[in-house]
This record gives C-alpha cells, sequence and structure tokens, in this order.
C-alpha cells in the first residue's frame, strides 16, 4: 500500500525487511519536510554538474520544453536524488521554495505558480509602475496610471497656466483674449484658437481658477467673463454657474481686479473657452490675467 498523497509505501504485517520500505519512506519524508529545490531549470538530470549528492532535490519543469532523460515523463514532480532518482507528485498547496531563483512557489489547480511572499519595501521592487523616465520622481510628483504601457508613472500634478497677453474688440459686446502658455503638462492649451480654449486631457474633475483686471478709459462702463463649455458637435456652449465674473454696475475706481474659482467636470477632449464681453459705450484700454487650470482626478 502507499499513502495517498506522497505515494509513500507502508510496511505490511509479516514481511521481512521492513526496514527498506521504512527508509525508503523516510527519504522521501524528508524532501517534503525541507522543501528546498535546488533549481527547476534543469531539463537533463545527466547534464547536472557536478554530480547530484543524496539529498538533493530539483522541480521538474512542467511545461514546454518537457524534460529528458531520468525525467522523461515526469513534469510537474518533485525529483529526489539518493543512489538514484525518486519522485514525488504534487498536491494542491504543496510550496517549494527555488533557491537558485530566491522564489516561493506554490501548487494550485494543476499548476506551479509563483508566490510574492514578501511584500514590496520599494517601489522599484512593483512590477506595474515605472520610474525610468526623466526627470527622475520630485518632490511632490503624483503616480498616474498609463495605459499605453500598462503601469503607474510618477510625474507632476496634471495642470497648466495661461498668461493673458492682450485684448482686442471685434463688433458688438464680444472681446478676443489672446492668452499664452506658462506651464502646460499635458497639452492643454490649444494655442492657435482666438480664445482660450482648454481642452481637457482626461475625464475626470478640474480646479479652473483665474485672475483678472481692467483698466477702463471711464469709471462708467460694465463687463463679463464667463466659463464656457463646447458641445460637442454643436456651436452652442453651456455657462458654468460661478465661474463668471459680472461687472454690470459702474466702477468707482477706473482699475478693477477680479478672481473666480470652481470645480468642474469634463470629458476627456472636451473644450472651455474663457470669453469676455463689454457692455459700455466707452471700450476699456487694457486687461491683464493669469488662469490656472489643474486635473483632480476621477
Amino acid at each position: 500500500m502507499t499513502t495517498p498523497k506522497a505515494g509513500l509505501k507502508t510496511m505490511p504485517t509479516g514481511i521481512l525487511k521492513n526496514e527498506q520500505v521504512f527508509n525508503e519512506g523516510i527519504i522521501l519524508l524528508e524532501a517534503l519536510t525541507y522543501r528546498g529545490v535546488i533549481s527547476r531549470a534543469v531539463l537533463d538530470p545527466a547534464g547536472i554538474s557536478p554530480s547530484p549528492t543524496n539529498g538533493d532535490i530539483y522541480l521538474i519543469n512542467d511545461g514546454s520544453p518537457t524534460s529528458t532523460g531520468d525525467w522523461s515523463g515526469q513534469g510537474g514532480k518533485m525529483a529526489v536524488y539518493f543512489n538514484g532518482w525518486r519522485f514525488l507528485p504534487p498536491d494542491e498547496g504543496l510550496t517549494l521554495w527555488i533557491i537558485d531563483e530566491t522564489q516561493i512557489v506554490q501548487y494550485r489547480s494543476g499548476v506551479w505558480v509563483d508566490v510574492n511572499e514578501f511584500p514590496a519595501q520599494t517601489l522599484t521592487e512593483l512590477t506595474d509602475v515605472d520610474l525610468s523616465g526623466s526627470p527622475s520622481p520630485q518632490d511632490g510628483d503624483l503616480f498616474r496610471f498609463d495605459a499605453a504601457i500598462g503601469k503607474w508613472t510618477a510625474r507632476s500634478p496634471s495642470h497648466a497656466e495661461l498668461s493673458l497677453l492682450s485684448v482686442s474688440h471685434t463688433s458688438g459686446d464680444r472681446i478676443v483674449m489672446t492668452w499664452a502658455e506658462v506651464e502646460d503638462t499635458d497639452n492643454y492649451f490649444d494655442s492657435g484658437s482666438s480664445t482660450a480654449n482648454i481642452i481637457a486631457p482626461f475625464t475626470g474633475r478640474y480646479r479652473l481658477t483665474c485672475n483678472l483686471s481692467w483698466v477702463s478709459a471711464n469709471a462708467s462702463w460694465s463687463a463679463q467673463v464667463v466659463v464656457r463649455l463646447e458641445r460637442t458637435g454643436t456651436t452652442s456652449h453651456d455657462d458654468f454657474p460661478g465661474l463668471r465674473v459680472d461687472n454690470t454696475q459702474p466702477l468707482l475706481d477706473i482699475r478693477r481686479h477680479e478672481r473666480f474659482t470652481g470645480i468642474i467636470r469634463l470629458t476627456a477632449g472636451q473644450t472651455i473657452d474663457i470669453l469676455a464681453f463689454q457692455f459700455s459705450a466707452t471700450r476699456n484700454t487694457d486687461t491683464g490675467g493669469r488662469l490656472w487650470i489643474e486635473y483632480l482626478g476621477q
């Protein structure tokens, strides 16, 4: 008879020289207890150098290419050497230590799989993190998943900053605001647009902040600056409540400073415009400003 898991022989009653059965069982039992495997890369045991010594254990490759020689047809088993080769079949949950790889493997659902026993101590030990970019990660950088390479990459927070260069008047109340890029991590700014076209690089929430100043020819004028979302496939827009400045009353001073900020949700590829309108007869003589947009995530 043999044991149901490892196939160790049991000692029958009334038979002489049971010590042979016992010794054979002890050899295999030691291998199962120790479970330190020299290698799983050997295909032909005849090529092992130096020659194996008693107690050596190997894990026979269970895939392609298949093992040959004395190991032929023994794929997936433990090969135990003691004046010749013995073979131990694996069972669900059997765990071994592969010495030449410093790797733990476990038999699961009919195959040997690698087990990561020790948690990663540094980011460089994670297989789904890429730190090879230039420059290397800096203070304050965030990690963002890059679907193109299937890994997380370190980079500065996604944002853009624009500076208002000048304004010019078109017919009616519309003011053309010319912006310049100060900093742009993800191609937010469409420099070819006549307005401050901001194209959302990702789907999610964005914080938008705008500081503006006007200097007018006289104190009696009114103006409006508004953020509008372009509707895909149409020429119409949706104004964002709160992301606007309305100076509908005559000013007490010819210089005015305004600031608005808010959080908006955009889908990747959507465009927002910063538009200005002036409703007084006398046009303002100078306008300055700064615009910031930062991606906050999903």
